[in-house]
């Protein structure tokens, strides 16, 4: 009760007081006795009371930085109030205050700010605050990474996207990859983006390898970031390390008996077995349109590994092997993703659900082992939202899904695309999962 009394007494000074010394000196105390105080909603409240009456504008003033100290949904409630003052030093005073709240709850407000306001020195107000609160206060690494993103679409001047990217470095989350990368290219804060990209993917090498050895490798083969070659090979070695094959001692089982289509279905006018492979299209006339043959059973995390083979013109034979896919209704084609052969497309990954490619392979690595109009080795590896693909040992992708509305299982195909003479073979088709 001493302390409430006491507390009422400096509220009084506060709002009384003409003297700048005084009432700089009664805040001080204010503030240390309403943080000391058990009932901290009380205390602000008795400070709040003292908004409602007829006071100076000096007063509103310093009885906002009291409560800016000492966090409680009601000082908050009032500093967002004081936002829309009609006297422009008390809505000033407003965004200044809630710039050093304390507490996680006005992030989102600071973030507000930030987005609406034309003021300069507001705007840096609340991105200072907001990504401090991001960085120290138990907001969590999603919403701040959320805050950021937004935070950057917003932004406007090279200081400001320096600042955010500031902040996005302290993440520890796979995604903040994805935020920083593009801002690798923007010469204007190209240093800052490097920094982050390479801060967040140290951190998050552990949960992602892939998406580490990713950002890694975006560094390295940008000859305009040899300053950051050296770190960069640091992180690959690292998240190589740390990605191993989750079905290296996983026993692999035959997906084709090379004598039947047992578990698979599709067109068998079209589809048929020769020497111990799956064989469609030929040499002498066009392929009418895309088919596919496709396992009866879904899978979603594997290794798949097969022969396959393509014959006709390079410039426009292609088929390729579908993966987590699915049949389209009432129509001969599928979505899902697509493991590409022929012409340009050879160690691609394609999606014919939204009909572009995901991830282009590297042709002058691939080309120095492709084996045109004989058999090459296509292996395909699934792990959670992680496609990646080799052919012979090249590998040609490392993917990694972000839209989280894509299903990640689904049956195998293999294809036999429409359009000029050409002839496909799969054969020695082996999975294998996780038990």
């Amino acid at each position: 009760m001493a302390a409430a009394g006491d507390l009422a007494e400096l509220a009084d000074i506060l709002v009384e007081t003409q003297d700048k010394g005084v009432r700089d000196e009664a805040v001080r105390a204010a503030i240390k006795l309403a943080k000391a105080c058990p009932d901290r909603k009380a205390a602000t409240q008795l400070i709040a009371d003292r908004m409602d009456g007829e006071i100076s504008v000096e007063a509103n003033i310093a009885l906002m930085r009291v409560l800016a100290a000492v966090p409680s949904d009601l000082s908050l409630e009032r500093l967002q109030a004081a936002l829309n003052a009609d006297n422009l030093k008390v809505r000033d005073a407003a965004v200044r205050a809630i710039g050093q709240y304390p507490d996680a709850s006005a992030a989102k407000t600071l973030l507000a700010i930030f987005v609406m306001t034309k003021n300069p020195t507001h705007r840096a107000i609340a991105l200072r605050g907001c990504i401090h609160l991001c960085k120290t206060a138990d907001i969590g690494a999603q919403t701040a990474l959320t805050f950021y993103q937004q935070a950057m679409e917003s932004a406007s001047t090279v200081a400001e996207k320096k600042l955010i990217l500031s902040g996005i470095a302290d993440l520890s989350l796979p995604a903040a990859i994805d935020l920083v990368t593009p801002l690798t290219d923007d010469e204007t804060v190209r240093t800052e983006a490097c920094l982050a990209l390479l801060a967040v993917a140290e951190k998050s090498a552990q949960q992602a390898p892939g998406r580490a050895a990713a950002a890694a490798r975006k560094i390295l083969s940008d000859p305009a970031l040899t300053d950051f070659h050296q770190r960069a090979r640091q992180l690959l070695e690292k998240a190589n390390a740390l990605d191993s094959n989750p079905f290296e001692d996983v026993e692999p089982v035959s997906l084709f008996d090379g004598k039947t289509f047992n578990g698979w279905e599709g067109n068998l006018e079209v589809f048929r077995i020769e020497d111990a492979a799956v064989v469609a299209g030929s040499l002498e006339g066009r392929v009418v349109r895309n088919e596919y043959l496709c396992s009866v059973k879904d899978y979603a995390d594997f290794e798949l590994r097969l022969k396959v083979k393509l014959l006709g013109n390079p410039e426009s034979a292609n088929a390729g092997i579908q993966i987590r896919s699915r049949r389209l209704p009432d129509s001969n084609e599928m979505i899902g993703y697509q493991a590409d052969m022929g012409q340009h497309y050879w160690g691609s990954l394609y999606c014919e659900r939204r009909h572009r490619v995901l991830a282009a392979a590297s042709r002058p690595e691939l080309d120095k082992v492709l084996r045109l109009d004989d058999w090459n080795d296509y292996r395909i590896l699934c792990y959670g939202r992680r496609i990646r693909l080799w052919i012979n040992g090249c590998q040609t992708v490392d993917y990694t899904e972000l839209d989280e509305s894509i299903e990640q299982i689904g049956v195998i195909g293999l294809q036999i695309h429409g359009g000029p003479a050409a002839r496909v073979s799969y054969k020695d088709i082996m999975i294998r999962l996780l038990k």
